[in-house]
C-alpha cells in the first residue's frame, strides 16, 4: 500500500491494506483526523461497532471509515480516502457547521441497536472479556436476572459479527458523554435527570432524554430521536432497542429533559480545533 502527496498540498491517496506508519505524512493524518471531529464527525463506524475517531496520525479502518461517513454526507465520491476534493471539503469551514452534539447522541444510540443490557453496564465488550458469563453474574442483581442476560448475550454472539456490548439505561448515554469528553464522572438516572433541564413532552427535539420516574424515584432512561420514537437498553431479554414513545402506553415514559452538557465545552472545542 502507498500514499503520496500531490504537489504541495496535504491530501492523502491512502487505502486498505492501511498504513501502520505515517512517517512523513502523520502530521497531515492528524489534520485529517482533527478536521473530521471539527466538521461533527467524532466517532466511526468499524464492523459494528461506533467508536470515537483517533487522532493518532495513523490512516487506519477509524479513519477510512470517518472519511467515508463524511464523503457520503458532502456528496462526494465514497472512497475512503482522503483526496483532494474530500480535503478541500474538509477544509472549508463555516458554511459546514459541526453536527450538533444532540444529533451525535441520536446517531451513536442507534448504532448500539441489538447490543445487551445488564445492570451496571456501560459499553463493555463482553467478547474481549475472558469470563463474560462470571462478570455478568457479578453485575446483576439476581441470579434469574444474569441468567437472562447471559442467554441474550450467548444469541447476540451467535447471531452478530463484532464485539457485543453490554449496557443499561444510563450507561448507554453515559458511553457516549465519556466518549465525546462531555463528562469524566459516572451518572445514573438520576444524575442524568438533575443535569437536564425540564422539557414538555410537546416541545421535545433529537436528542433530549425522557425519563420513566415514580414520585422523586428516577429509574430509567432513554433517548428520543424525534418522529415518537425512543432508544433505549431496554432490558436483559430484550437490550438496545428503538421503539415508539407510547409502545407501552402514553404514561410509560413521565419526564422529559434537555441535557446541557450536550452544549460542547471549552475544552472538547479547544481538543478539535485545527492548527
Amino acid at each position: 500500500m502507498g500514499s503520496h502527496i500531490t504537489d504541495t498540498r496535504p491530501f492523502l491517496q491512502l487505502s486498505a491494506p492501511y498504513l501502520q506508519d505515517a512517517g512523513e505524512n502523520e502530521g497531515c493524518i492528524r489534520r485529517c483526523q482533527r478536521l473530521l471531529i471539527a466538521r461533527g464527525f467524532p466517532y466511526a463506524q468499524l464492523d459494528e461497532a461506533f467508536l470515537p475517531l483517533p487522532v493518532d496520525g495513523v490512516y487506519g479502518p477509524l479513519t477510512a471509515s470517518g472519511i467515508s461517513a463524511f464523503q457520503a454526507a458532502r456528496r462526494l465520491p465514497v472512497t475512503g480516502a482522503c483526496d483532494q476534493a474530500t480535503w478541500l471539503a474538509l477544509e472549508r469551514p463555516s458554511n459546514s457547521p459541526p453536527r450538533p452534539l444532540p444529533l451525535q447522541l441520536c446517531a451513536f444510540v442507534r448504532s448500539q441497536v441489538g447490543h445487551g443490557y445488564v445492570w451496571g453496564g456501560k459499553g463493555e465488550d463482553l467478547t474481549r472479556m475472558s469470563d463474560p458469563e462470571g462478570w455478568i453474574r457479578r453485575k446483576e442483581t439476581s441470579s434469574l436476572n444474569a441468567l437472562r442476560a447471559i442467554v441474550f448475550f450467548l444469541e447476540a454472539q451467535s447471531n452478530r459479527r463484532g464485539p457485543v456490548r453490554a449496557y443499561d439505561g444510563s450507561g448507554l448515554i453515559l458511553r457516549f458523554l465519556q466518549d465525546a469528553g462531555l463528562t469524566r464522572q459516572s451518572m445514573d438516572c438520576r444524575d442524568l435527570f438533575r443535569a437536564c433541564l425540564p422539557r414538555c413532552r410537546c416541545d421535545l427535539s433529537p436528542g433530549d432524554l425522557v425519563f420513566r420516574c415514580n414520585g422523586r424515584d428516577v429509574f430509567h432512561v432513554g433517548v428520543y430521536l424525534g418522529d415518537d420514537l425512543v432508544c433505549e437498553a431496554r432490558g436483559r431479554d430484550e437490550g438496545v432497542v428503538i421503539r415508539p414513545m407510547d409502545a407501552s402506553g402514553r404514561g410509560y415514559w413521565n419526564r422529559y429533559g434537555a441535557l446541557p452538557l450536550l452544549q460542547p465545552p471549552a475544552e472538547f472545542l479547544a481538543e478539535t480545533c485545527i492548527e
